[in-house]
C-alpha cells in the first residue's frame, strides 16, 4: 500500500508474514512510531484487515500527539496506566469512529491487499 501521512509524518502500511516481521508474532497488526510503519498480518483476510489498519492509525495518532505522556502529565497515571488507556481508546473509540465516517458516506475504507 502508499503510505500515508498521519498528524505530518510519513506512515508506511506494509502487509506481511511473523517469518519476515518478528515484531508480529502473535499479533494482527502493530504501529512502530520509530519505524515509521504499520505492519499488518497478510494471513488476515482482506475484510479484516482494514479495522486492525484502523486501529494501527489510532496508535499512530496517539503517539503523534503524545497523549501517553500527556495522560502522565496531566493526570498523573503510570506508564502502564496510559499504555493500557492508548489502548482502550484504540480498541473502542476508532472502530466507532470509522464506521460512524462510513456509514455517513464521509469514508470508503481502501483495499488492504
Amino acid at each position: 500500500m502508499k503510505p500515508i501521512n498521519v498528524v505530518g509524518s510519513r506512515v508506511d502500511i506494509v502487509i506481511a508474514d511473523d517469518e519476515e516481521e518478528p515484531d508480529l508474532e502473535g499479533r494482527d497488526g502493530c504501529y512502530s512510531h520509530d519505524e515509521g510503519r504499520i505492519l499488518i498480518d497478510e494471513d488476515l483476510a482482506p475484510a479484516l484487515r482494514w479495522p486492525i489498519l484502523g486501529h494501527e492509525i489510532g496508535h499512530a495518532v496517539c503517539k503523534a500527539i503524545s497523549i501517553e505522556h500527556q495522560l502522565i502529565d496531566q493526570f498523573h497515571l503510570s506508564d502502564n496506566d496510559a499504555e493500557k488507556l492508548e489502548e482502550l481508546i484504540c480498541r473502542l473509540f476508532v472502530p466507532v469512529f470509522l464506521d460512524t465516517l462510513e456509514r455517513n458516506k464521509w469514508l470508503r475504507p481502501p483495499v488492504v491487499r
